[in-house]
């Protein structure tokens, strides 16, 4: 009897499944046209928010380009600017030709001395790149800016004009005035070793005298200002401002 009874249950289950199935299919069946149509109109209500969401990420990009669009035009500009003031400068001050020819390796800041004369700089030039211990770095302008004292592979530490340490001959051009870059302690950087009673007035530009190997002639280190003071015997000297105060965008590493 209870084998009768389990068979019996099985194929009622085999029936009902079969017959579910077909009723499941049959559902499903009428169901689809509704759901397609469900998902089209589904479509269609989200349609202008969807459109709405890519109109608004195009205007940001198209924010962001014109935004890097105006920055270049800036930079642009501003390179043009000091282009136009160097070769001010250079016709003012009379510089050779020539000099243009010098080496040059480009080199940006990485790190200033946190000290307050911030006398030293961190470049991102080294060895390898060609800086050697004892050329010269040049603002844009042909504006000493300093010395390179120490290499590393792809860095260097070049000295400011304003450390102490600084000896740069120097002369004002057109007047056979001659002397030294000494700056001292506190900050001020003179014009040193001048003769008993030079013809000097404030705004006199100071270049560089070139009489070492590695350090060019006609780089302008700033102007004077102020009047002579005493020196040292018959000495006198006088303030110089530098050319090159605020931490330049760009350097240049300069080889004879």
């Amino acid at each position: 009897m209870r084998v009768l009874l389990l068979i019996f249950l099985v194929f009622f289950i085999l029936v009902f499944a079969g017959v579910w199935r077909g009723m499941q299919a049959g559902i499903l069946e009428r169901l689809s046209p509704v759901s397609a149509a469900l998902q089209k109109g589904f479509l269609r209500l989200t349609f202008p928010v969807r459109l709405y969401r890519k109109a608004r990420l195009l205007d940001d990009e198209l924010s962001r380009v014109r935004e890097e669009r105006n920055t270049l035009l800036a930079k642009l500009g501003n390179l043009e600017v000091v282009q136009d003031e160097n070769e001010a400068l250079r016709r003012e001050l009379g510089i050779a030709q020539e000099f243009r020819q010098i080496g040059r390796i480009a080199a940006r800041i990485l790190l200033e001395d946190p000290t307050l004369l911030a006398n030293n700089v961190l470049i991102d030039q080294g060895e390898a790149e060609g800086v050697r211990v004892g050329m010269p770095v040049a603002a844009p302008g042909e504006v000493l800016y300093g010395i390179v004292e120490n290499v590393e592979a792809h860095s260097a530490i070049v000295r400011r004009l304003r450390d102490p340490s600084s000896r740069i001959a120097a002369h004002i051009p057109g007047k056979g005035i001659e002397g030294v870059i000494r700056p001292d302690i506190t900050g001020a950087v003179w014009f040193d070793l001048l003769p008993e009673n030079p013809e000097l007035a404030a705004g006199e530009p100071v270049l560089t005298l070139g009489l070492s190997g590695a350090l060019p002639e006609g780089l302008l280190i700033g102007t004077t200002e102020g009047s002579l003071e005493t020196s040292s015997g018959l000495f006198r000297r006088i303030r110089i401002r530098l050319a090159q105060e605020k931490r330049p965008a760009m350097l240049f590493v300069l080889s004879l």
